[in-house]
C-alpha cells in the first residue's frame, strides 16, 4: 500500500522511477506511468574508427563516411539525424555509448556556452527508458560531440578550410 501511494502522489512528477522486487521498472512521465519489465541497461559503449563503416547499436545504425571538403562545404545538411565534422579538428577515435551523468555539450549557435545533456532530454521529453539508449557520439577526451536527432555541438565545425570531413547519419531502429 505504501508503494502504491508513493506512485500515485509521484504522477505530477514526471521522471520519478519505481522498482519492483522482480527488476520491472515504472516511470512517471507526463500524465501517465510507463512499466518496463525488464531492467534497463546503458548502451554498450563503441569506439569508432574512422573508416567508412557502418554501426549497428542496441537502438539503432550510424554510418560514417568519409568525404572530400570541397565536396561538401556550403551544402551541409539541417537534419539532426545527419552530422559533419572537420575530421582535422576532431579528437580520436570517437566513442558513442549512452549518456552520464555530468555530461555536458556545447550547442551550435550557442557561442560556447554548455548545456547539460540531461537538460537537452527534458527539452525533447525524453522518458527515463528513452534517455537511457538515447546514443551520444564523444570524442577521445569525451566531450560530446553528438546526440543523434536532438543536437549537434560547435566543435570541429566545417568550412572552406576543412580537407577531410566526416558524414555521420543516424537510422534509430
Amino acid at each position: 500500500p505504501t508503494v502504491i501511494t508513493n506512485i500515485t502522489n509521484s504522477l505530477d512528477k514526471p521522471g520519478r522511477m519505481f522498482i519492483s522486487r522482480s527488476g520491472a521498472n515504472l516511470y512517471t512521465h507526463k500524465d501517465c506511468l510507463v512499466y518496463v519489465a525488464e531492467p534497463l541497461a546503458p548502451l554498450v559503449a563503441v569506439s569508432i574508427s574512422c573508416d567508412d563503416a557502418l554501426i549497428g547499436i542496441e537502438t539503432g545504425y550510424l554510418s560514417l563516411e568519409n568525404i572530400h571538403g570541397r565536396d561538401v562545404c556550403g551544402n551541409l545538411p539541417t537534419d539532426l539525424n545527419c552530422a559533419y565534422f572537420d575530421k582535422g579538428k576532431l579528437h580520436l577515435p570517437l566513442h558513442i555509448r549512452s549518456w552520464q551523468a555530468g555530461d555536458k555539450v556545447r550547442p551550435m549557435g550557442m557561442k560556447g556556452h554548455h548545456r547539460k545533456v540531461q537538460d537537452i532530454y527534458s527539452d525533447h521529453k525524453l522518458t527515463i527508458p528513452e534517455k537511457t539508449v538515447q546514443p551520444v557520439l564523444c570524442d577521445h577526451l569525451g566531450e560530446v560531440l553528438w546526440i543523434p536527432g536532438l543536437v549537434r555541438s560547435d566543435r570541429a565545425p566545417v568550412n572552406a578550410e576543412s580537407e577531410n570531413v566526416i558524414c555521420l547519419r543516424w537510422q534509430k531502429k
